[in-house]
């Protein structure tokens, strides 16, 4: 390809950003009438009969899809695709918007040094980008943050670029694969083997910003096991050591903190965590230090829930998110009751017609409520939401919202808190082992969580019960 070549008749190239053995990339500008004044593009262009083998077909096409899917200010919005062919080759071209700025990865190479502050800021957004993409159904993992994939933008906020090693995580989940996408460095141990979580996006941006505190590639900082210790290079911030040392733990169990949670401890709108002696609980310092208070939970959350907990010294909070409107409990739940209602209604409705005696249409009213409970209870099973907020000195708040309206609020001191543990449901007469959480709150249990899957429901069980432990052992 040369500059002033015209792609599809609309798309001219001015200035060749990188060339590889079958892929070229373009600046280029859009000739059509309806095009004037618009930004300036990118187009990356693979050549087909150059390619070795269909792996980098398929991961073209895989950007193509994200970049058509996703919507979000930080990330290059997706123009057009198209097959191309010159005299000599066929190519699949992708157009996206260009965004202006530099990337990260040239900043450190020219000297370039932030303040704490910029990285913290440049951290949450970042984390604010993988909460979009790990919030999408099913969730879209990047596999490849590290400083050239992120473009600071002349106002100083940050954009994340190249979506060539996207991937979903339902695919990863059940799709066996030995490819590795990534760079070194900052892929973490589970996506060096070829399986990749929204948790190895986490590890990545952690990694970028020990690189931007520390100028240290991640390979080469210092070690805690397989831990990798910016701290024992800098002095880092509470919220800096906090979010670094979860998100840069080897083990992916261990990355638990919500990337919007932990957008909030670098913005200053949450807390960090402390231990029982007012340290934070990651080490500033590279020292080692338990966090006395809160024994580890037995179970952990798996890479791709929704719930959200959060937790310190002194209060605890849970937020179990709606389910699945296509989730097949609501299907079968919301079908008989529509069933049982609409037979009601047929019924009620005949003995109105047919002028039978008036306890005729009176006897339905049972069925009514019946059929209309069986609905609700559905609805709000699978689709409605749960708060549960535990505080030292304000003891508990629980409250259910469905469609966000409050439909139950029960409160109390925390003294009146009893074990949470896995209960057994019913559907209909048949038992479903472990199918609900249940907890006491004062002198009458509340059942939650039937959204969720068992070890969802175990992690969040344990979690309660090891901060209400703690709690009141010191």
């Amino acid at each position: 390809m040369e500059a002033a070549l015209v792609l599809n008749g609309r798309y001219e190239l001015l200035e060749r950003l990188g060339q590889g053995p079958w892929a070229e990339t373009w600046t280029a500008r859009d000739g059509s009438a309806q095009a004037t004044g618009q930004a300036e593009l990118v187009v990356k262009a693979l050549s087909l009969g150059d390619l070795p083998d269909w792996k980098s077909f398929d991961l073209f096409e895989r950007e193509v899809a994200a970049l058509k899917a996703v919507r979000h200010p930080a990330i290059p919005r997706y123009v057009d695709s198209f097959r191309w062919q010159d005299d000599r080759r066929q190519y699949l071209v992708l157009v996206m918007e260009r965004v202006p700025g530099t990337s990260l990865a040239r900043e450190l190479e020219a000297g370039r040094r932030w303040t704490e502050a910029d990285i913290e800021r440049m951290l949450a957004e970042l984390l604010d980008i993988l909460a979009y993409l790990h919030s999408l159904r099913p969730p879209l993992i990047h596999r490849d943050i590290n400083p050239k994939n992120i473009i600071l933008r002349p106002d100083g906020s940050i954009a994340l670029v190249d979506f060539s090693g996207v991937q979903d995580a339902v695919r990863l989940a059940y799709r066996d694969t030995t490819t590795m996408v990534g760079s070194a460095g900052y892929a973490p141990l589970e996506q060096v083997s070829g399986r990749a979580s929204v948790r190895s996006d986490l590890y990545a941006a952690a990694a970028t910003a020990a690189q931007l505190l520390t100028r240290v590639h991640p390979s080469d900082l210092p070690r805690k096991g397989l831990k990798p210790d910016p701290g024992a290079l800098v002095e880092l911030s509470p919220r800096l050591a906090h979010v670094l040392g979860i998100y840069l733990e080897p083990d992916e169990d261990l990355r638990t903190l919500p990337p919007e949670e932990a957008a909030a401890i670098l913005r200053h709108g949450l807390p960090v965590p402390r231990t029982d002696h007012g340290i934070p609980a990651a080490a500033a310092s590279g020292r080692d230090q338990q966090v006395a208070w809160e024994p580890r939970p037995k179970t952990t959350l798996p890479s791709s829930s929704r719930v959200a907990m959060l937790s310190d010294r002194d209060s605890f909070s849970l937020r179990i998110p709606p389910g699945s409107p296509l989730n097949p409990q609501l299907l079968a739940g919301l079908g008989f009751g529509l069933f049982f209602t609409a037979f009601t209604a047929f019924w009620t409705f005949m003995a109105l017609r047919m002028r039978a005696p008036f306890f005729f249409p009176l006897f339905s009213i049972p069925f009514w409520v019946t059929g209309v409970t069986t609905i609700m209870k559905s609805l709000k099973d699978q689709l409605g939401s749960v708060e549960l907020v535990l505080d030292r000195s304000n003891g508990y708040m629980y409250k259910e919202h469905l469609f966000n309206v409050v439909v139950k609020v029960r409160s109390g001191e925390l003294s009146d808190l009893g074990t949470c543990h896995l209960a057994s449901g019913r559907a209909g007469r048949q038992p479903q082992t472990d199918s609900v959480l249940s907890v006491d709150l004062g002198s009458s249990p509340v059942t939650f969580g039937r959204s969720l899957s068992t070890r969802e429901r175990q992690a969040v069980a344990d979690a309660i019960n090891a901060w209400v432990g703690a709690s009141r052992q010191t």
